[in-house]
């Protein structure tokens, strides 16, 4: 009995017991935040794709308002297949409009001004239901989209297209 007694008042492997409990918390602690950095990981992650979404949804939007506000002119244009182009300038050398029509071809269709007036003008035939993006190259050299194009995209080459929509 005395042996017993001797046995529960000896404290030698307490301070392993303890030390054990506190790395056990300790371990726990560091799960539970790794589990916290990872759910911020992908909050976050999921912020950055929805934000992209929507910027992407309210181009679109934007881009489908200017459409049907250029749909609506197209609607109104005479029932011909046959388009003409004006630009006033008394100052040019020489003007062509290439689009998707041609190929973008440079000297494909050449503006003129006939009477002199400053007004370049070409007729050019298109087919209808379609969209149609072209540039003006002024000089052979100035690649420059339409002033009065009320619809214009991005070229992909640092300038801007003209868009018409038929």
């Amino acid at each position: 009995m005395k042996r017993f007694i001797s046995n529960l008042n000896n404290e030698e492997g307490s301070a392993i017991v303890i030390a054990l409990i506190i790395l056990v918390l300790l371990t726990m602690i560091g799960i539970s935040a790794t589990d916290n950095t990872v759910i911020e990981l992908q909050i976050v992650r999921n912020e950055a794709i929805y934000r992209q979404n929507f910027y992407k949804a309210e181009g679109a939007v934007i881009e489908a308002a200017q459409i049907l506000e250029v749909s609506s002119v197209a609607d109104s244009l005479p029932p011909s297949t046959s388009y003409i182009w004006l630009k006033d300038s008394s100052t040019l050398d020489d003007m062509t409009v290439v689009g998707d029509w041609n190929a973008w071809e440079p000297d494909a269709q050449r503006l003129k001004d006939t009477d002199g007036d400053g007004k370049w003008e070409i007729t050019i035939k298109v087919e209808r239901d379609g969209e149609y993006r072209y540039q003006f190259i002024v000089d052979d050299e100035d690649w420059i989209s339409d002033p009065a194009a009320p619809l214009q995209v991005k070229d992909g080459f640092g300038g801007t297209n003209s868009v018409l929509n038929i």
